[in-house]
């Protein structure tokens, strides 16, 4: 019998949730989960280094920023790596 693979769910992390994570907000408990890929942009990753410049620790913050934006968390360029499909008015 075989048994088939699930697809891990993507997660796509703003600014906000980098941000959280970096500056101690449930020490990246999202980087643990294994049935997910997270994934983030470039854009998002600049907002949290840029944003936590206003931390009292924030070199050690920033420090912990950059070992989370490495894999096996995706960074991508633009939104439409993830295929979506962008709405106009």
């Amino acid at each position: 019998m075989t048994s088939q693979i699930e697809p891990q769910s993507r997660v796509f992390l703003d600014a906000n949730v980098l941000y959280a994570a970096a500056s101690g907000g449930g020490r990246a408990k999202l980087w643990q989960v294994r049935s997910i890929q997270l994934v983030t942009s470039e854009y998002a990753a600049q907002e949290a280094y840029f944003n936590l410049r206003g931390e009292v620790n924030a070199d050690e913050c920033r420090t912990c920023l950059e070992s989370l934006l490495q894999p096996p968390l995706e960074l991508i360029q633009t939104m439409e790596t993830l295929g979506c499909i962008a709405r106009g008015s």
